[in-house]
């Protein structure tokens, strides 16, 4: 009866830990907070010029960075998972800063407005 337990035990550790698996093709944090940064550039010129297409300027930003979407989504949900994405998207809002510094007023008025902010606009 002792060894089922034990199996069953192992059975749930390894189970769990396949659900953090590392994606094959991760894309490592900078490479990550440097994509954020630019699908946030381009998402903000489409609140500039509303004829924008922001599914073509997001197809736009992975393929400059030669990433594919599935590779890209992957390893979002990674770095979710393993609580890694708000490192990664406050390394996205200080390249944002650096590209265009009017931004920085910007996310400083955001975050007066709320009290309760995503990690991306801290």
């Amino acid at each position: 009866m002792k060894q089922i337990r034990y199996l069953f035990l192992i059975l749930f550790m390894v189970s769990c830990s396949k659900y953090a698996e590392e994606p094959k093709n991760l894309l490592s944090q900078e490479k990550m907070a440097q994509i954020l940064a630019d699908i946030a550039i381009s998402d903000e010129s489409f609140r500039v010029n509303a004829d924008a297409n922001i599914e073509t300027g997001t197809r736009q930003v992975m393929h400059q960075h030669k990433v594919t979407a599935t590779d890209f989504s992957e390893s979002y949900k990674y770095y979710s998972i393993t609580k890694e994405i708000e490192g990664i998207l406050e390394k996205a809002q200080t390249i944002v800063r650096k590209k265009h510094p009017e931004a920085a007023k910007f996310i400083k008025q955001e975050q007066e407005k709320s009290a309760e902010t995503s990690p991306f606009i801290k």
